[in-house]
């Protein structure tokens, strides 16, 4: 299989939110979420030995969106057993009301994470 991307636009409080899958690539997933066409931070998180156990998690290149990067990257590692990568970044003035001192608006980060699943649920290709 030759790597690839698979691309597609939701949008949140009437916001358009773009979302990118890196494809192609053996028990790695590459995903890219923002509003903006750059990396604003990017982390990586492992599948543990232990099926039930939190992977670990790091923050590679970091902003305020660094710590929601690295939770998302350590929930779709143990949802999906592969090595996820994700990117964030939104840009200050979307009107989302999402990049605060704390991190991610948390109904963000909820909607982000219900969409990348539905995204992998629906497109099995994704995770082969």
């Amino acid at each position: 299989m030759s790597v690839g991307t698979h691309s597609f636009v939701d949008s949140y409080n009437e916001q358009p939110l773009f979302f990118q899958f890196t494809t192609g690539l053996q028990d790695t997933l590459i995903i890219w979420v923002g509003t903006r066409p750059r990396m604003g931070c990017l982390s990586v998180a492992t599948p543990s030995r232990t099926a039930s156990a939190m992977p670990p998690a790091a923050i590679l290149v970091g902003d305020s969106a660094g710590d929601f990067s690295a939770e998302m990257a350590r929930r779709l590692a143990l949802k999906t057993k592969k090595q996820c990568y994700v990117s964030f970044s939104l840009a200050p003035t979307t009107g989302m009301g999402v990049v605060t001192q704390g991190g991610v608006d948390e109904g963000l980060s909820r909607f982000v994470e219900r969409r990348l699943l539905q995204e992998l649920k629906t497109t099995p290709e994704l995770l082969a």
